[in-house]
């Protein structure tokens, strides 16, 4: 019996570029869109009485609410500027596939009047909500 000659392996340079430019591309999107869901932007207000949330659930809805520049109250979830009403029927599906107990945290300016957050408060219970949580930061000491 004769012996094959053995063959070149040679890997397809070309092929492993192409793959590796498209995982770069992959991980450069997602870790953009991560960044889009909260606005940082945003001054939050300060807490001295309310230690910082040290677990946070994957499945967190988080409600940003600023003034923008031509002073109109702006609401967004993960960057899509939205209407009450638009945000309304969004929990709403939220709940209707995922039920009513993740979390809803709300981003708001610490410059912005209250009776703005209270009308989204209003919309997150209306849609069946009820752990929701205003992000501050934290100058909680014990």
């Amino acid at each position: 019996m004769r012996k094959k000659p053995p063959e070149d392996c040679e890997v397809p340079m070309s092929t492993l570029i192409d793959i590796v430019f498209l995982l770069i591309i992959f991980f450069v999107f997602t870790a953009s869109t991560q960044n889009e869901v909260v606005d940082y932007s945003i001054k939050l207000a300060q807490s001295h009485y309310v230690k910082p949330e040290e677990v946070v659930d994957p499945r967190t809805f988080i409600l940003n609410v600023k003034r923008n520049e031509l002073d109109v109250i702006v609401f967004s979830i993960a960057g899509h500027h939205m209407s009450l009403d638009q945000i309304r029927d969004q929990l709403i599906r939220a709940v209707a596939v995922s039920g009513n107990d993740f979390p809803v945290v709300i981003r708001a300016s610490a410059n912005l009047e209250y009776r703005i957050v209270d009308k989204l408060n209003l919309v997150i219970t209306d849609a069946g909500l009820y752990r929701v949580q205003h992000a501050t930061l934290s100058k909680y000491e014990d």
